[in-house]
This record gives C-alpha cells, sequence and structure tokens, in this order.
C-alpha cells in the first residue's frame, strides 16, 4: 500500500512530465505507424491521415492512461 501511495505522489508532483512523455509515445506511434504505411506506397499526408483514425481517438487514449496512473479522481477534485 505504501508503494502505491508512494507512486500516486509521483505521479502528483511529477504530472507535466508524465503529460510531456504520454505525447510523446503517443506521437511516436503515429508517425512510426504513418511511416509504415507510406512505404506501403500512401502519400505522407493520408499515411498520416490513416494512422490518425486507426489509432483512434488520442485524447480516450490519454484519459485510460491517467486513469490507469489514478490521476482522473484528481483532475475530478481540480
Amino acid at each position: 500500500m505504501f508503494s502505491r501511495l508512494r507512486s500516486l505522489m509521483r505521479a502528483l508532483v511529477r504530472r507535466r512530465r508524465f503529460e510531456h512523455v504520454m505525447a510523446e509515445e503517443l506521437r511516436f506511434h503515429i508517425d512510426t505507424y504513418a511511416a509504415d504505411l507510406q512505404r506501403g506506397g500512401m502519400t505522407p499526408e493520408e499515411a498520416l491521415r490513416q494512422a490518425r483514425v486507426a489509432f483512434g481517438g488520442v485524447d480516450g487514449v490519454r484519459e485510460d492512461c491517467r486513469q490507469a496512473r489514478g490521476l482522473r479522481f484528481f483532475d475530478w477534485l481540480w
């Protein structure tokens, strides 16, 4: 239980860093998939659009990550 509380406090204190790392991670996956689509013959614009569609809503993924870290309750309180 102590480790869970420590992890939660760390997440709250390092919130900006967590958000930045999460955004970079999501961007990496979308860009990597778009690059794969380009190698398959799509134009860069179409590949990026298709990668975003296939990946789904980025906001939903972010909310899932926040939920997993236990931060949604604090977002609600704030």
